[in-house]
C-alpha cells in the first residue's frame, strides 16, 4: 500500500507539473508569426489557447484534489505529520487555479471578443472603436495577471513536485529519539 500510495502522489505532481509547463511553454506559440500569417489571422489561435486553458482548468482542478486526497491518505495511513506549509501551498495553487478558470479566463474571453468585435456566438458585434480599445487594454492587464499568476503556480508546483518525490520516510508521530538511551 505504500508503493501505491507513492506512486499516485508522485504520478499526479509529475502531470500537474509537467502539464503546467507545458502549457505555458506552448501557449506563446500560437501568437507566432507562422500562425497568425495562415488564414486564421489573429483572432483565431487565441481562441484555441483558450480551449487548451479551459481543458488545463479542469486537470488542474483533478490534480489538486488528488493531491490534498493524497496528503491526507499520508497522514491517515502512513502517520506521517500533515505539512501546514504545503497543505498552505496546495491551497494557494488550487486557489490561483480556480480564480484563474473561473475569473481570469471567462473575463479575458469576453475582452478577448470585443476587441476583435465579436459577440459570443463568433458574429460581428456592434461595439465602437472606443469600447473595442478600452476591451483591448483591460485584456492585456488581465492577460498580464494570469500569466504572472501561472508563472508562480508553476514555481510552486516545481515544490510540490520536488516535496513528493523527495518525501522519504519522514517524521512520524513517535520520534526515533525516544527508543534509544
Amino acid at each position: 500500500m505504500i508503493l501505491v500510495l507513492r506512486f499516485i502522489g508522485v504520478m499526479n505532481a509529475a502531470i500537474w507539473f509537467g502539464s503546467a509547463v507545458f502549457v505555458l511553454l506552448t501557449a506563446p506559440s500560437f501568437f507566432s508569426e507562422a500562425v497568425q500569417s495562415t488564414p486564421l489571422g489573429k483572432f483565431w489561435p487565441g481562441v484555441m489557447v483558450q480551449f487548451i486553458f479551459a481543458r488545463f482548468f479542469h486537470l488542474q482542478c483533478m490534480c489538486g484534489a488528488i493531491a490534498v486526497i493524497h496528503q491526507l491518505a499520508e497522514w491517515v495511513y502512513l502517520g506521517r505529520m500533515l505539512q501546514k506549509w504545503l497543505l498552505g501551498l496546495l491551497g494557494a495553487i488550487i486557489l490561483f487555479g480556480l480564480v484563474d478558470g473561473l475569473i481570469i479566463a471567462p473575463k479575458c474571453r469576453s475582452l478577448n471578443l470585443i476587441r476583435y468585435g465579436l459577440t459570443d456566438k463568433y458574429a460581428p458585434g456592434r461595439y465602437t472603436s472606443e469600447e473595442r480599445l478600452r476591451a483591448s487594454e483591460s485584456f492585456a492587464g488581465w492577460h498580464r495577471v494570469s500569466v504572472i499568476g501561472s508563472m508562480t503556480a508553476m514555481l510552486g508546483l516545481a515544490v510540490v513536485f520536488w516535496k513528493v518525490v523527495h518525501s522519504g520516510d519522514g517524521a512520524r508521530f513517535i520520534s526515533a529519539k525516544k527508543f534509544r538511551r
